[in-house]
């Protein structure tokens, strides 16, 4: 007779592989899947899908939701019957500084208004900056100054990409940033100008830090 062991057996463990499964990372990837897949169907449920000849306003969302419902189930099933990996440990700080990353770009790119608290637009010029150096704060190891070169350059890229390029119709600058430049330049001028200065700022600051890390590193 072999002695049962004294250990205290993890959850899954004592109703097998199968239900282990079911605390998998494929597993809670398929929750997620099915959950959003879900949400999305009720959300849709009010507009018309239409015919592939006459396609609805709902016919390629709700088609993609129901993709991402299969999905989960499958990811589900490969997680339960495959010999996968627990959950880690889950830390907070990254879900909870990209998901105040999101709703911060959101409030400030457009005049919204929060309860008593009206939030004026600061257009991308504003919103870009503040949300990559939010969400940059998502890691444990970020550092400021890096995170301002970044969230400088990356908004310079992106004020040129959609607003030059793209010519997409979201706003780009503060109500008054307007009134800084001369009337006689068009807006295009005033972005390609504001672009080219935020790459230049970007460049001063990442080379001024990276000369005083070296200063900082001869004297030790």
């Amino acid at each position: 007779m072999f002695e049962r062991s004294k250990k205290r057996p993890f959850p899954g463990k004592r109703a097998g592989y199968k239900l282990r499964g079911l605390y998998s990372q494929n597993a809670a990837a398929g929750y997620v899947l099915v959950l959003l897949g879900g949400l999305a169907i009720l959300a849709l449920s009010n507009l018309s899908q239409g015919t592939f000849t006459d396609m609805g306003s709902a016919m390629v969302p709700r088609w993609t939701a129901i993709a991402l419902v299969v999905g989960g189930f499958a990811l589900i099933c490969a997680g339960v019957l495959g010999a996968e990996p627990w959950i880690p440990n889950v830390a907070f700080r990254g879900p909870i500084m990209l998901t105040v990353a999101c709703v911060t770009f959101a409030l400030t790119i457009r005049s919204s208004q929060l309860g008593p608290l009206r939030i004026p637009e600061l257009g991308l010029l504003v919103a870009g900056p503040l949300a990559v150096i939010i969400s940059g704060f998502a890691s444990a190891e970020s550092n400021l100054r890096d995170l301002v070169v970044t969230a400088l350059a990356l908004t310079a890229f992106c004020l040129f990409l959609f607003g030059d390029l793209l010519n997409l119709p979201i706003p780009l600058f503060p109500g008054a940033y307007r009134d800084l430049f001369a009337a006689s330049l068009s807006q295009k001028a005033i972005l390609r100008c504001t672009a080219a200065g935020l790459v230049v700022i970007s460049a001063i600051i990442f080379l001024l830090t990276r000369r005083s890390a070296a200063i900082g590193e001869r004297h030790e």
